[in-house]
Formats: C-alpha cells, sequence, structure tokens
C-alpha cells in the first residue's frame, strides 16, 4: 500500500524463479503515486479507475499491466510516462484513460500485430492513424540501405541467417516468422507462415532467372523486401525489434506536440489502450 501523496514512489520486484505464484500489485483508486516500477515472472500490475501514476515502468513475462474500468461510466487511471516490456505471453491493458486537449500517441511493438488502439470520441473530435512513416521508431530501414547501425537490424540478421552463408532461404524466413507470430487458420494449434514468407520472395526478373535461386536471396536483398513491405515487427527476435507508432489526433489538433501514452512491448500477448 501506499500514501495518496503524489511524490510517493514504490518499487515492486519479483524473483525470477518464483513461478508458481501469481501476485498483483494493485493501485487503489485516489491513490497518486510518483512511479510505480513493477518487474517479474509472473507479477501483474493492476490499476484501478480515477488511480493517478506519475511514471509507470514494468518488465513482465506471463503477468499483465491492466487498467480496466468495470463500466464505461468509469475514468481509467491517469498516467505519465508508461514504459511496459511483456516478454512472455504477458499483455497491457489501458482501458478508458482520460482525454485531455492534447493529441497522444502510442508507442508499440505486438509481432502479431494483436493491437487495439481506439476511442469513444466522435469523429468531429479525434482521429486516429498511423502516421506517414512505419519507420519511425525504428532505424533498421536506414541500416538496411546502408545509411547507418541497428541494434533491430542486426538481432534479425543473426536470428534469420541461422547457418551463416550471408543468404536468407524460404525456410529461414519462415522459421523466423514462427519465432514471432503465429500464422494461418490453424493458430493457435499449428503455425503456417507459408504466404507471408511468399511475398518476401517475389518473381525475379528475367535477366536474373537461372542465376539465382529465387527462394534463396542474398542477406540484403531479402531485407531490402522486409523494408519494401514495411514487416517492421520481421526486424528483431523474440524479446527486441523494432516499434511502431499510432496517433491520436483530438480536433482541433494543439500547435504542441503529442502527448506520448507510452512505450508498450508484447512478445505473446496483446497491447489495448482507449482514450
Amino acid at each position: 500500500s501506499a500514501s495518496s501523496a503524489s511524490s510517493a514512489s514504490v518499487t515492486v520486484f519479483q524473483h525470477a524463479f518464483d513461478t508458481g505464484s501469481y501476485p498483483r500489485v494493485v493501485v487503489a483508486s485516489g491513490v497518486q503515486l510518483g512511479s510505480l516500477t513493477a518487474n517479474g515472472p509472473s507479477l501483474s500490475v493492476v490499476l484501478q479507475p480515477n488511480c493517478t501514476v506519475g511514471s509507470l515502468a514494468s518488465k513482465l513475462i506471463a503477468g499483465a499491466v491492466e487498467s480496466t474500468p468495470p463500466s464505461e461510466a468509469e475514468v481509467g487511471a491517469s498516467l505519465g510516462s508508461v514504459s511496459v516490456k511483456a516478454l512472455g505471453a504477458g499483455s497491457v491493458y489501458l482501458l478508458q484513460l482520460p482525454s485531455t486537449n492534447t493529441s497522444s500517441q502510442l508507442t508499440y511493438r505486438q509481432p502479431a500485430g494483436r493491437v487495439c488502439y481506439s476511442t469513444d470520441l466522435p469523429p468531429d473530435r479525434a482521429s486516429l492513424s498511423r502516421g506517414a512513416d512505419p519507420w519511425a521508431e525504428c532505424d533498421a530501414d536506414e541500416a538496411v540501405r546502408g545509411s547507418g547501425d541497428s541494434y533491430a537490424y542486426r538481432v534479425a540478421l543473426s536470428s534469420t541467417d541461422t547457418n551463416g552463408d550471408y543468404y536468407v532461404s524460404a525456410a529461414e524466413a519462415a522459421a523466423a516468422m514462427a519465432e514471432l507470430r503465429c500464422c494461418g487458420g490453424n493458430c493457435p494449434q499449428r503455425s503456417n507462415c507459408a504466404a507471408e514468407t511468399f511475398l518476401l520472395f517475389p518473381p525475379l526478373e528475367d535477366e536474373r532467372l537461372g542465376e539465382i535461386d529465387r527462394f534463396n536471396l542474398p542477406q540484403a536483398e531479402y531485407f531490402e523486401n522486409v523494408v519494401r513491405l514495411n514487416y517492421t515487427w520481421l526486424m528483431g527476435k523474440p524479446g527486441a525489434g523494432c516499434y511502431e507508432r499510432l496517433y491520436a489526433d483530438l480536433l482541433p489538433s494543439p500547435p504542441s506536440p503529442p502527448d506520448e501514452v507510452g512505450s508498450l512491448f508484447s512478445d505473446g500477448g496483446e497491447v489495448m489502450v482507449t482514450l
């Protein structure tokens, strides 16, 4: 527990080997915290309606961060800076966050695309978009073009070209995808990423026929196709990689920069934010 003083800071660490229990850190309604740090393999954070947390940082595996008011009439938690990283099946649910007179943006990574960013404000009051540049939160596209270095790109290289021959085969690409998401209509029982893989190996130009195997491309050419398709989620590995950005513009748009909703990461769960 904590007092209602907004300067209060709380830090909770669950032991890394304590995987048999599922503790919860609950910030009760009306409580104000300056900061909350909560890390653990099966720990969850519950933010009750009308609580306030100035800075929230959490690294989880099987747990979740939840602000889920029981009714639409209640307002969710008021949050300042937010950084949540769920490395396993953990999820992030931040629902009915108080809307302000400023625009906001959400930075996230969820390789399977299980992301919801929405608002119940009418169309004349809000506009949701992904922005013009899908690589705005990732420098891997620049590294592919040879104009810089990128951790996400280096990670993707090592986790995709597993035999180190400087080529990426269709089998290697499919295996890398399967590490990040479940593909096909038989999920979650069985994954088949053949369709997604096929797009990364387009037909060769006539002059290249017979000179190269379409389904075994040089590293650079394969990752150029990743960038062309805007597969930001494929730049990385479990636990690390490129983020994407979503915007909520509350109209009329103010001249000031948008507020940052947070940096939310979920490998195998879901990311859901509603305003």
